[in-house]
C-alpha cells in the first residue's frame, strides 16, 4: 500500500481514497484515474495561475496522469514516493536496482520534460524555495496564484541532512535521530522562506496557507 499516494491524492480531489481505488493500486506508476477532477483544474477555470513544487505521487502511467495535464501549468520536482535529498534518486534503496535513475525534473504545459541532473548535489528545499520565488517573482499581479508546494522533508530516506543543522541538534540524541531534527529544520526553514518571499511580494495579506502533514 502507498499510503502517501492515497492522502496526497485525496486532497487534490476531494475524495476518500477508496473512492477512486488509489488506496490498494499494486503500482507505483498507476494513479488518481484521469475521469476525477482536481483542484488546480476547477482553480484555472476560476483564472488562477497554478504550480505545483515537491512530491507529486499521484501518478504517471500516461501523460494525461501527470502534473501539466491535470491542471497545474508548471511542475518542478519528483513523480515517485520518495528519492535521494541531495542526489534525487530513486529509488533509494537497493542500489544495483534496474530502475534506479535520477527522478527530478521540470515539466511545463507544453509537454517539455527537462530531467534536472545538473541539480544533483543540491538540498532538495533550497530548489524548491528558489523555484518558488521565481514563481512569485514572475506572477501577473492582476491574477490570483495557487502553488501547491509538496515538501520532501521528512521522507525516507532519512540521509544526509545539511551538516550545519545536524550540528545544531541535541549531541545527546543518536546519530539518526539528530539527522531526522536536522531534516525537519531544514523544512521549518523552507516554510519560513515560502512566507518571506510572499511578504516581500507583498502578497501575504491576501494569501491563505493550508499546512498539513
Amino acid at each position: 500500500l502507498f499510503r502517501s499516494a492515497p492522502s496526497r491524492s485525496s486532497i487534490m480531489t476531494g475524495r476518500l481514497a477508496f473512492k477512486y481505488g488509489y488506496y490498494t493500486n499494486p503500482s507505483d506508476d498507476g494513479g488518481v484515474p484521469t475521469n476525477y477532477t482536481m483542484i488546480p483544474q476547477v482553480l484555472q477555470q476560476q483564472g488562477y495561475r497554478t504550480h505545483a513544487l515537491g512530491k507529486w505521487h499521484c501518478g504517471f502511467r500516461t501523460p494525461a496522469h501527470t502534473p501539466t495535464q491535470r491542471g497545474f501549468e508548471s511542475f518542478l520536482g519528483f513523480w515517485h514516493w520518495g528519492e535521494e535529498y541531495v542526489d534525487h534518486v530513486f529509488p533509494p534503496y537497493y542500489k544495483d536496482a534496474k530502475c534506479r535513475g535520477t527522478d527530478f525534473s521540470n515539466l511545463t504545459s507544453d509537454g517539455q520534460l527537462d530531467v534536472l541532473a545538473g541539480l544533483n548535489g543540491t538540498q532538495s528545499a533550497a530548489v524548491y524555495t528558489r523555484e518558488f520565488e521565481r514563481i512569485v517573482a514572475g506572477h501577473p499581479v492582476d491574477a490570483p496564484l495557487y502553488v501547491y508546494f509538496a515538501f520532501q522533508n521528512a521522507h525516507d530516506p532519512y540521509e544526509r541532512a545539511p551538516p550545519e543543522l545536524v550540528r545544531r541538534q541535541d549531541e545527546a540524541l543518536f546519530e539518526q535521530r539528530r539527522n531526522f531534527s536536522a531534516i525537519v529544520e531544514d523544512l521549518d526553514w523552507g516554510v519560513g522562506r515560502v512566507v518571506e518571499i510572499l511578504k516581500n511580494a507583498d502578497m501575504w495579506k491576501d494569501t491563505v496557507l493550508l499546512f498539513t502533514s
